[in-house]
């Protein structure tokens, strides 16, 4: 009986030593692994001012301006692809100047969290209202920028989402490393945009076709009025 007593009790010992043990081993490997974790993270290359200048974002821009837009083909028609390239081209360089000013803010790396992301969001709302003014300016139809506009809403949408949690994120070193972040998604969304283009004219061609024959109609109007105002120039020369 008594030899029963002290196998029961070496048992129990035993397993309590061996679960003991487990525990300890189990905390030790977390231990190391937190510390291990920290020391990445300590290593973590920290983003600069001047990484941010040289950002892909702004070559990827002149890539778009200089290459994909003027050789791209967004419609059916020349009127068709000379509106979406004027277009574009005015909103790739508003969005190229204007995402610098990002960065030119004097005190951007000590804003908070929410001062960063009001300073963004001001800008990207500032460059659309630029970009649609220059646009038409140039003589895009209002028809045409309002109908991009309905395509482009889903991609400013999914910006604007991601710019907020990045901004709200405690995950980022610094408010540069968040703007890193932030023009890694605007590459994305500037390559989306070239889409919304295409997307527009497809779905507005009837409606365009009556525009351009009334642009056509007008254009022929003021070209035979030029000419009729060069031949009475040209005679009353020779008299």
């Amino acid at each position: 009986m008594a030899e029963i007593i002290i196998a029961s009790i070496i048992s129990t010992v035993g397993g309590a030593l061996v679960m003991g043990f487990g525990v300890y081993l189990k905390e030790k490997i977390r231990i190391r692994m937190n510390k291990k974790l920290e020391e990445q993270k300590n290593k973590t290359k920290i983003i600069t001012l001047d990484e941010l200048k040289e950002h892909p974002f702004f070559s990827m821009m002149n890539y778009w301006k200089e290459t994909r837009i003027p050789h791209g083909k967004f419609g059916r028609n020349y009127y068709h692809n000379k509106w979406a390239r004027k277009l574009l081209i005015h909103k790739y360089n508003c969005a190229k100047e204007n995402s610098l000013n990002i960065i030119k803010h004097r005190n951007v790396d000590k804003l908070s969290g929410n001062a960063l992301l009001i300073h963004i969001i001001d800008i990207i709302t500032n460059t659309i209202k630029e970009y649609e003014e220059k646009s038409l300016n140039d003589g895009v139809p209002q028809l045409f920028i309002d109908k991009f506009n309905k395509w482009h809403t889903k991609t400013v949408d999914m910006v604007l989402n991601c710019v907020n949690n990045i901004c709200e994120s405690n995950y980022y070193h610094s408010n540069y490393e968040k703007i890193y972040a932030i023009f890694n998604i605007f590459i994305s969304a500037f390559e989306v945009t070239l889409v919304d283009a295409e997307k527009t004219l497809k779905t507005i061609n009837g409606e365009l076709d009556k525009y351009i024959t009334e642009y056509d109609r007008q254009l022929h109007k003021d070209d035979a009025a030029r000419k009729i105002q060069n031949i009475f120039r040209n005679n009353k020369k020779i008299i």
